[in-house]
This record gives C-alpha cells, sequence and structure tokens, in this order.
C-alpha cells in the first residue's frame, strides 16, 4: 500500500523545483547587472588611459617645439601649421613670440590633435640679447 503523505511530496518536490529555477534565473539577472556594471567601469578605463596617452604625447611635442623657439632669435612672430606627427592624426601646432618690451621675450606654443580635439599651451619667457 502507497502511504498518503506521498502524493504532497510530489508537490513540494514540483514547487521546490520552480523555486529552484527561479533562484537561478535571480542569479543569473545579478549576474547579468554586475557583468555590466565591470564592463563599464573597464571601458571607462580604457578612454581615460588613451585621453592620457594623447595628452603625453602632446605635451612632449610641445615641448620640443618650445624649446626650438627658444633656441630662435625670439623676433615677434606667429604661426600655425600642421604636424606630422606618427600617431597624431589632424594635428596641429600654433607657434608665438611676443615681445611686449624690455629685454624679454614671451614664447607660446599651442598644440591641437585628437579626437574629440585636445589642446595644450605652454608658455615661458626667455631673456633676449638686444
Amino acid at each position: 500500500m502507497i502511504p498518503a503523505t506521498e502524493p504532497t511530496v510530489g508537490l513540494r518536490s514540483t514547487a521546490s523545483r520552480g523555486q529552484a529555477l527561479v533562484d537561478a534565473l535571480a542569479a543569473l539577472v545579478l549576474l547579468g547587472a554586475a557583468s555590466a556594471i565591470v564592463a563599464a567601469a573597464a571601458a571607462a578605463s580604457l578612454r581615460a588611459t588613451h585621453q592620457a596617452e594623447l595628452l603625453q604625447r602632446l605635451v612632449a611635442v610641445g615641448a620640443r617645439e618650445l624649446a626650438g623657439l627658444q633656441l630662435g632669435d625670439a623676433q615677434p612672430a606667429e604661426s600655425e601649421h600642421p604636424l606630422s606627427e606618427p600617431g597624431l592624426s589632424g594635428a596641429t601646432v600654433s607657434r608665438t613670440v611676443a615681445r611686449p618690451g624690455g629685454a624679454l621675450a614671451d614664447l607660446a606654443v599651442s598644440v591641437t590633435a585628437g579626437s574629440p580635439q585636445q589642446r595644450i599651451q605652454l608658455n615661458t619667457r626667455v631673456l633676449v640679447n638686444e
């Protein structure tokens, strides 16, 4: 003879399987949400690293151009020209030399490149032999 409690055990078993399925589905949804957060953080980190690398290159190019201006005769002038630097597409360099008076010359170099456009400007003053 079959005990009377067997059918209720079968129903409980089906209910517990359904609960396990709901729990597994909830765990997958939470795992997906956590993965999306981690992916967004990784993408932001890569963008920040790329931007920092671009700014580092722009500062290096600007320092090189400023050193070239310091070696020149420091006559008042202004120029802007495209830069053919590997890896910096569409880069431009702007140089300005101003002599406000006296024996000092103001030198400025601006370098613009990247997408979106990033711009750095380096300024200095040099003593000019009259």
